[in-house]
């Protein structure tokens, strides 16, 4: 970044696509702070921000930079009248969650007149996630889907991942059931793990099976969840034979994974 603000400084007039660049080049290095300072000096240097920089600092924020600066730059927003931006405005409900004003998030989230977009929709959900305001999520899909909004991979995931911590199977099976993308292993493992969490453990293990016969690599989310409920059923062969196949897929279980295994199947 050294040499890439040196490059910068010897241009007479940089443009503001130029600004934006070196901003997001700091938040790529995790320097937010120094981002902050790079919008501040084109303020200062009179150029006008335009509607690429709010949602690349906003999205670049860790959550004690939104604290910081997040409410000042929502100003900002306002004054410079990109708040019907819908860029802007999910940067915005991403920020506010991030530093836990969960409830400001939401108001510029109803203020949205634009409802088509499945992104504000995910940023929202995940945002009820992060807050672990799990019925707030699920409830908000169900407006989703009343205003038949097209759920994204992004919105099944979060979706199913706060019907796992709520216990809500039935709703999670519907959710896993829409996923037409079923190469996709995050949404098996997020249901083999709320099958764990219900202690519904046969129909973890028969879910892994599914996903064997189409085929889906396992990560190693997958081969721990499966291990844990091989372990409550007793199901040495089964355990086994996952992890085998996961040894053969090129993947090597860490160190930790090993000594699991090996405690659950020979205290049997």
């Amino acid at each position: 970044m050294n040499y890439a603000r040196h490059v910068f400084d010897t241009i007479p007039e940089p443009t503001v696509f130029a600004w934006n660049v070196m901003m997001k080049g700091y938040f790529r290095m995790n320097s937010p702070k120094a981002g902050v300072l790079m919008y501040v000096e084109m303020l200062m240097k009179g150029f006008k921000p335009d509607r690429y920089t709010f949602p690349l600092l906003l999205k670049g924020f860790t959550r004690h930079v939104a604290l910081e600066f997040g409410t000042e730059l929502h100003a900002h927003v306002l004054k410079l009248g990109f708040e019907s931006n819908v860029f802007v405005q999910n940067a915005l409900i991403h920020m506010y969650c991030l530093c836990g004003k969960i409830d400001m998030a939401r108001q510029i989230f109803d203020m949205n007149t634009n409802r088509d977009d499945v992104v504000t929709w995910n940023v929202m959900i995940s945002g009820y996630n992060r807050m672990k305001k799990y019925d707030e999520a699920r409830k908000l899909f169900g407006e989703m889907e009343k205003k038949r909004v097209l759920p994204s991979l992004v919105t099944l995931v979060s979706v199913l991942s706060c019907c796992s911590k709520l216990k809500d199977i039935e709703i999670g099976i519907r959710i896993f059931d829409m996923n037409s993308n079923r190469d996709d292993v995050v949404t098996w493992n997020v249901m083999i793990s709320g099958y764990n969490r219900m202690k519904k453990y046969d129909e973890a293990r028969k879910l892994f099976g599914e996903m064997e016969k189409k085929r889906v690599l396992p990560s190693l989310v997958t081969l721990v969840s499966v291990l844990s409920c091989c372990s409550k059923l007793k199901d040495i062969e089964t355990g086994i034979r996952v992890h085998n196949s996961f040894k053969k897929s090129g993947a090597n279980p860490n160190l930790i994974l090993e000594n699991n295994l090996r405690g659950k199947y020979d205290n049997g």
